[in-house]
């Protein structure tokens, strides 16, 4: 009488330590002779044709779901899986790769990873953290892990890593270089060489822009950042508050402006503007500075800057300044979108109050004031929005 196969012991899944020999084995009975094949991952195992499979030092290559297929005249029976997982360090059957990001657009990192033993792991920027370590489980099957780049600019680029960690050891990824390409030129930040320890963030401002600084000339270069595609071209022109329109600063094209150059005019509030301009387009900013005469102690400053403001047209706006100090005469200015530097004819006074406004009334606002010594002191700049009829 022919007897089919029968498996009365199955083969046993384990987690072994990288290094340890593996050996997995199934029972059968039946009538003979039976054949046996064993599969890993559903593909079938060169060689391995006993009912016993053994590997004398198991490395992460023999990770993975193992069957065997017992056969006979009879027909043929397949086992249950058997799990083996390699107890090492992290695996990364996948590295983050670098990419290009265009400057808003949103990216992801992605890595792969085997791993037999719950532990963490970290994505990092130039070596720093992004954010807590999360945790890294132990699965049969490749995890993946991936790591979201949201509205990608200046502040995304960088040099990324992934470090994965267990109780067995710690596996570093390689590194994925993350840059970003920008179109029409944008500001990222402004600084003086000597008087700002730190620069000031501008990516958050529309592509015109304006920045009221006080500081003193000496030694002291503007430094803008600008990103943009190609080739950037700079300008850099001037207007006092007595001007009507800017002018020409001769031999000033990169994005610092050198206060030291006799070029460069200067004067007790003068409006620097920079326009960079590349085939795609160009952005503007306005540097309004204060040069400092040096105050005595207890002298004037701005205790309290005049607000933004948004009114219909028609209606009355007002404009604040508080100055600590002994002021004696309050001078108030106004930028327009055009880059226009005027004076605004009110009187002397912390308040300006402009009773009836117009479209052309729009713009940023802000004050200088002056005591008997002869100094001055300038506020930062206060944009007034008028808004139409019927809005």
């Amino acid at each position: 009488v022919q007897v089919p196969v029968v498996l009365t012991a199955q083969p046993v899944g384990r987690t072994l330590n990288a290094g340890s020999p593996l050996s997995l084995s199934v029972t059968a009975t039946g009538t003979g002779p039976l054949t046996y094949q064993w599969y890993k991952d559903t593909v079938a195992i060169s060689g391995a044709t006993a009912a016993t499979y053994s590997v004398a030092s198991a490395a992460l290559e023999h990770w993975g779901s193992y069957t065997v297929k017992v056969t006979n005249a009879q027909g043929a029976v397949t086992s249950a899986a058997a799990n083996v997982l390699i107890s090492a360090a992290p695996s990364l059957t996948l590295q983050p790769a670098s990419t290009s990001l265009k400057v808003g657009v949103a990216g992801v990192l992605t890595a792969k990873v085997l791993n037999a033993v719950a532990g963490t792991y970290q994505w990092k920027k130039g070596g720093v953290n992004v954010g807590p370590a999360q945790t890294l489980p132990a699965a049969l099957t490749v995890s993946t892990l991936t790591l979201s780049l949201p509205a990608a600019s200046d502040l995304t680029e960088g040099a990324y890593t992934l470090v994965l960690t267990n109780p067995r050891g710690s596996t570093t990824s390689a590194t994925a270089n993350v840059t970003v390409s920008f179109g029409p030129p944008k500001f990222i930040t402004y600084k003086l060489s000597a008087s700002m320890a730190t620069a000031v963030a501008l990516r958050d401002a529309p592509a015109n822009l304006t920045a009221s600084i006080a500081s003193a000339y000496n030694n002291e270069s503007l430094l803008a950042t600008v990103r943009g595609a190609g080739t950037l071209t700079y300008k850099w022109s001037y207007q006092g508050v007595t001007e009507k329109s800017p002018t020409l600063i001769p031999g000033q094209t990169t994005a610092t402006l050198n206060f030291a150059s006799p070029t460069v005019p200067k004067g007790k509030v003068v409006t620097y503007i920079l326009v960079v301009s590349n085939t795609l387009g160009s952005a503007t900013a306005k540097f309004t500075v204060g040069k400092s005469i040096a105050p005595p102690a207890g002298s004037m400053t701005v205790t309290v800057q005049p607000l933004p403001a948004s009114v219909p047209v028609g209606s009355s706006a007002t404009l604040s300044v508080t100055m600590s100090g002994a002021p004696v005469s309050y001078t108030w200015y106004r930028v327009a979108a055009s880059g226009v530097l005027d004076t605004v004819p009110a009187p002397s006074a912390p308040d300006l109050v402009l009773p009836a406004v117009t479209s052309a009334s729009a713009g940023e606002y802000f004050v200088v004031a002056t005591d008997r010594a002869g100094g001055s002191v300038s506020s930062k700049t206060a944009t007034l929005t008028v808004v139409p009829a019927g809005e």
